[in-house]
């Protein structure tokens, strides 16, 4: 069957990812959000010195920090995820563009990667204070119910409705819950056919009000509560559904505050949950606890926390999450342009991949790496020790990648993974005084049941501590420091056959001087310089004699922020730890997940990586066609679609970002480059044409078994296309409430639609809103484009959304049209009503 690469995206999934599915107002932050403290420490009351960061889970039960900050000068957050997926996280907020203490919403469609900040409208909001303390409900037909603290002049305060249809622009209901004392901070949950609101504000400290409704838009006041946990009083801050009822977050009085749970099945009775949600920690981001937690459940099934701290006197070591970028390109994308006078290429001149003869003697020694016993000798019950070598960034990544092997199936079952890796252990100190690092070593060698004779394969990861010379000056340092590491395995490990080399990562949200850009992308030139002087000959590094292993670049683990690269890696903020230069758990797992995937499809690893396959019938190529039209018009930057037999092992579909390139026991090279994949089976491969492509390249099916098929296509300039739900030609589109439109959900004269395409050329994250747009037509008439770009996740795919004219015809199959500068899609059609 041809399937179109969006169906096994899923087109909701996509409209996730995609940037552009924002309305067009919704586009561009109303303002920026401040950094910092907006007041002096002296002032704890308000948001202007309060902070709010967030947190994740994959239970809902056991947190964990990402480090990053939503915003400064914010408080009381609360949360809902839509029908699509998209988060919108209310606050008070000190500067919300030029007004202060009103409130704003966060809104993102990529479960948290990227952030538009919005001031909240609430229509015929009068003769109130202002609103403050939200709470945020979402009622299945699409209304956002917004509940507020507000007070008349003498009256205590109290809770307040409004409704909106798109999370920012509300009307004013009226009163919602008047208990018999100040209503503050409301949180309120539907459990059956009962709406519940709890507020602070109790008559005892630390007490609860809670009231009852039958529609959700007036409460009756039940009773006041008392909740509390290891003998501390617990204010109530979320509630949230979980499996078999309710979970309502709390945070304990007084400060330093922790966040804490309890459990309900009915709304009433509440029961603590042991252990505490998210506790105290030693970080220059939280001062006085932690509080007032926000908390959903997202679209991939995992869990967001906002919550808020106190902005305390370190707040500037904190990860600098505004510098997202610096505008570097990665070394294997520079190509022949120059770095401060050095061609790019992770080999030199432009080239990402080694020289024949150089690939040639690496898988020569791939076939040297066998089991061996206790002294080194072959022994088909023996090991294959990878080791790894390096820092502390290396053994945090690395430790996560041992993880992640030990559930590989596909492992070599003799192969033997230890993290050598230690803390504190720059390379230039590993040279002048390393004798504690190596002792280290043999002892977790042992604690593993290896030796040093079973030894082959090394990860090497370093980099200096505090670097203060100028490039290339510092590179050319850590290259002679690198090679005296290299040296030092080889006489050390007399069976080391392979050392994959890799740099480090991005290192732009950096708040200390232990290695900040550019000084982290610099010292990929480093790792070059040494294994071009392999290349070179020099008689130190001879693998053939013995006196060096074979070297080579692991995986290239740079990329500029939250700009990446083609295939989809981005850093984010979230991804680092306080310092911003460790990565946290999310940015572990990102290395950890590309040293897998280059470990089972790099040539020269994968023999002794992955358990013995026995080659089979090689694949065959029928055709290589366009992604959404199956047209044999492709273009570089394009989303293709390999046919034929045999292509893949079996079927696999990519999960998460960035983009693999290594799918079902296959991959694609485009002139030798791997590409990313979407789909891999055996009748059909979904993947990236790169935008460096040329007029005429070679595309190449590699399976792990060694099988390999070749076929040559013709790239021209363009190659536009709309992607299509059916092979009759429904056009792929969504509505304004992210629904999928065909004939039970018809698009509407005057509505916005939303259209996915590839071949525009708007591939590259880089490009947001670009200033040409293509023209559509709706049965001949044509529509406002209202916005067009890249989705930024997705490499290769484009979106458009457009308004359906008011004077366009009605009907099941109404034909659309789209042209783009001098070439024109093939024409779909679309059901209007």
């Amino acid at each position: 069957m041809r399937a179109p690469l969006l169906l096994w995206l899923g087109l909701n999934v996509v409209a996730v990812l995609c940037r552009g599915e924002l309305p067009p107002d919704q586009l561009i932050s109303d303002f920026v959000p401040p950094a910092g403290r907006g007041c002096p420490a002296s002032v704890r009351e308000g948001p202007c010195g309060k902070r709010l960061l967030l947190a994740r889970s994959a239970d809902g039960l056991n947190f964990f920090r990402t480090y990053r900050i939503l915003t400064d000068q914010a408080d009381v957050p609360d949360m809902v995820v839509d029908q699509r997926g998209w988060i919108y996280v209310y606050y008070v907020g000190t500067n919300v563009g030029r007004e202060n203490n009103k409130i704003a919403v966060a809104i993102s469609p990529d479960y948290g990667e990227h952030w538009v900040f919005k001031r909240v409208i609430i229509e015929g909001f009068s003769g109130l204070s202002d609103p403050v303390d939200p709470d945020i409900q979402l009622l299945p037909d699409g209304t956002f119910r917004l509940y507020v603290t507000a007070s008349r002049a003498g009256e205590p305060p109290k809770t307040w409705l409004a409704e909106g249809r798109d999370g920012v622009r509300f009307t004013f209901r009226g009163l919602a819950f008047a208990p018999p004392g100040n209503a503050l901070d409301p949180s309120v949950v539907r459990i059956g056919d009962t709406w519940h609101i709890f507020a602070g504000g109790g008559s005892r400290p630390g007490s609860n009000w809670h009231g009852v409704s039958t529609d959700g838009v007036r409460f009756d006041y039940r009773e006041e509560l008392l909740l509390q946990q290891n003998g501390m009083s617990q204010a109530i801050s979320n509630v949230v559904a979980v499996a078999g009822g309710w979970r309502m977050f709390t945070f304990s009085h007084p400060a330093p505050h922790v966040i804490y749970s309890f459990f309900s099945a009915d709304g009433h009775s509440w029961i603590p949950e042991p252990g505490v949600r998210l506790g105290l920690e030693e970080t220059p981001l939280e001062s006085n606890g932690v509080k007032d937690a926000a908390v959903a459940q997202l679209a991939d099934g995992s869990w967001l926390m906002v919550y808020v701290t106190e902005i305390g006197p370190t707040a500037t070591s904190s990860p600098n999450c505004w510098r997202a970028s610096v505008g570097l390109i990665p070394l294997d994308a520079l190509g022949q342009a120059h770095y401060r006078g050095f061609a790019g290429g992770l080999y030199g001149d432009g080239l990402n991949v080694p020289p024949p003869a150089h690939m040639q003697a690496g898988l020569e020694a791939a076939l040297q790496i066998v089991p061996r016993g206790p002294s080194g000798a072959p022994d088909p019950n023996g090991r294959i020790v990878l080791l790894s070598i390096g820092m502390s960034n290396t053994t945090q990544e690395f430790s996560v990648f041992r993880q992640m092997a030990l559930k590989n199936r596909e492992l070599n079952p003799r192969l033997v993974i230890v993290d050598g890796a230690q803390g504190g252990w720059s390379a230039d100190r590993i040279v002048a005084a390393g004798e504690p690092f190596w002792v280290e070593v043999e002892q977790r060698l042992r604690g593993a049941g290896v030796t040093a004779q079973q030894v082959q394969v090394v990860w090497l990861k370093e980099a200096d501590a505090g670097p203060r010379l100028p490039f290339p000056d510092h590179a050319l340092r850590l290259k002679d420091e690198l090679k005296a590491i290299v040296l030092e395995l080889a006489r050390r490990f007399p069976n080391l056959r392979q050392v994959w080399l890799s740099s480090r990562i991005y290192a732009g949200y950096a708040t200390t001087e232990l290695n900040p850009e550019p000084y982290a992308y610099e010292s990929a030139f480093a790792v070059r310089w040494l294994i071009e002087e392999q290349l070179a000959g020099n008689p130190e590094l001879d693998y053939r004699s013995g006196r060096a292993p074979w070297l080579a670049w692991g995986p290239y683990l740079w990329a500029d922020g939250l700009r990446g690269r083609s295939d989809g890696l981005v850093w984010a903020c979230s991804d680092f730890a306080t310092d911003g230069t460790h990565p946290s758990m999310s940015g572990r797992e990102k290395v950890a997940h590309l040293l897998m995937d280059f470990f089972s499809r790099e040539p020269a690893a994968r023999s002794w990586f992955l358990a013995t396959a026995s080659p089979g019938d090689p694949p065959l190529i029928h055709g290589v066609v366009h992604a959404a039209n199956f047209t044999p018009e492709l273009a570089p930057g394009t989303l293709a679609s390999i046919f034929g037999q045999r292509l893949a092992l079996r079927s696999e579909s990519a999960e998460g970002l960035p983009s693999r390139t290594w799918l079902g026991g296959t991959a694609v090279m485009v002139d030798g480059e791997l590409v990313p994949l979407y789909w891999a089976s055996p009748e059909q491969i979904n993947f990236f044409l790169p935008p460096w492509a040329g007029e005429k390249v070679t595309i190449r099916v590699v399976r792990t078994d060694g099988a390999v098929a070749s076929a040559t296509i013709f790239l021209q300039g363009l190659a536009p296309g709309l992607f299509r739900l059916s092979p009759f030609g429904l056009v792929a589109a969504l509505d304004t409430q992210g629904r999928v439109v065909g004939p039970d959900n018809p698009a509407r004269r005057g509505d916005i639609v939303q259209l996915f395409g590839t071949g525009f050329r708007a591939w590259h994250p880089f490009v947001v809103r670009p200033v040409e747009r293509p023209v559509v037509y709706f049965g001949g008439v044509p529509a406002e484009v209202v916005w067009f770009g890249a989705c930024p996740l997705v490499p290769g795919l484009d979106q458009i959304n457009v308004r359906v004219p008011l004077d366009c015809a009605v009907g099941s199959a109404i034909p659309i049209r789209v042209n783009w500068r001098d070439r024109a899609a093939p024409e779909l059609h679309i059901p209007i009503r």
